[in-house]
């Protein structure tokens, strides 16, 4: 790893402003704002706002094949994209039991984040390095870490956000 990786705290590198899920939130919205803010993660808290689980397009989608059997890649990608005009996608294929979509809409308005999201999530302090954190990264498999101070998350720090101190 370089120098300056050693040298540059999680605090530097982390983006400040979270987008965060409450747990009882439905897939549906959940997808939306992963959506709509660009990203693949939400952090999830409870009604006391305390981190209590990630969940990420990886978790929706996996929920949606488990909901409707087999499910290609592609069909999966077909759900994201036709969910582009919630209303109009949900209703349309709401209408016709026959359509395989209707089994993807009865989940994302059903199923809540807090059945499918990753518990108990790693978390970083803001004063690691980012060394550290790309290592407990790769070695967890995860693309995110939120980050916390005295049990209260200040940030979350990416993939994307220690890639871009390289440069």
């Amino acid at each position: 790893m370089s120098t300056r990786i050693r040298d540059v705290t999680v605090r530097q590198s982390m983006t400040h402003r979270v987008h965060t899920i409450d747990r009882e939130a439905t897939l549906l919205t959940a997808m939306t704002l992963l959506r709509h803010h660009h990203i693949s993660g939400l952090p999830v808290i409870d009604r006391n706002h305390r981190l209590v689980g990630i969940v990420s397009e990886k978790d929706i989608a996996r929920s949606l094949s488990e909901a409707g059997g087999s499910l290609s890649p592609d069909g999966l990608l077909e759900v994201f994209i036709h969910s582009e005009s919630n209303d109009t996608f949900l209703l349309s294929a709401a209408d016709d039991q026959t359509n395989p979509m209707h089994i993807f809409n009865e989940c994302l308005r059903s199923v809540r984040v807090k059945e499918v999201m990753s518990q108990d999530p790693v978390v970083i302090s803001p004063d690691a390095t980012l060394d550290v954190a790309a290592r407990i990264m790769n070695e967890r498999g995860i693309n995110r870490l939120p980050v916390v101070e005295h049990g209260r998350m200040v940030g979350i720090l990416t993939r994307h956000d220690v890639l871009a101190a390289w440069v």
